[in-house]
């Protein structure tokens, strides 16, 4: 979407008018379900259920994920990356955030999100309060299993 460019002098038209219309409904639109894939470095985990809803203003995507360890779930082996739900320009630094539940702890860890690649974002925690940040893998902030969820919100650009 192209925003309607208003200059000083200009002659507002129907066209013009019904265009900044368009613009102001589409930030109300709906929120979108995305498939999403959690993967990993090496081995791919299995059997977990992921969801995501997005929504897409100009250049702008906002994602809210959620991925749950299913009974049967196996956390495969390396760094976990997720799948976005469109296409995303890569950045520097942080996009969104991520929570990390153990349920067999009960506790939860948080962390950040960032875009890899035009398709993934790398999650990334610490192990204690305060730590280094490492990338989020099958054995880190902990050995993952079934009932863990993690849930979180990225904002990124869009080509």
């Amino acid at each position: 979407m192209s925003l309607v460019q208003f200059r000083s002098g200009q002659r507002l038209t129907a066209a013009l008018l019904n265009a900044m219309v368009d613009e102001i409904n589409a930030i109300d639109s709906s929120w979108l379900d995305a498939n999403i894939l959690l993967t990993a470095s090496s081995v791919n985990p299995t059997n977990y259920t992921p969801t995501c809803t997005y929504k897409q203003i100009g250049k702008t995507t906002t994602a809210l994920f959620q991925i749950t360890a299913g009974g049967a779930f196996t956390a495969g082996t390396g760094t976990y990356s997720i799948s976005t739900p469109v296409i995303g320009v890569p950045s520097q630094g942080t996009s969104g955030y991520v929570r990390m539940f153990d349920s067999s702890a009960g506790f939860a860890h948080f962390g950040r999100v960032a875009l890899n690649t035009t398709t993934t974002f790398g999650i990334q925690s610490t192990a204690t309060f305060g730590g280094t940040l490492s990338n989020v893998g099958n054995t880190f902030p902990w050995v993952w299993a079934a009932g863990d969820i993690m849930d979180g919100i990225i904002i990124f650009e869009t080509p």
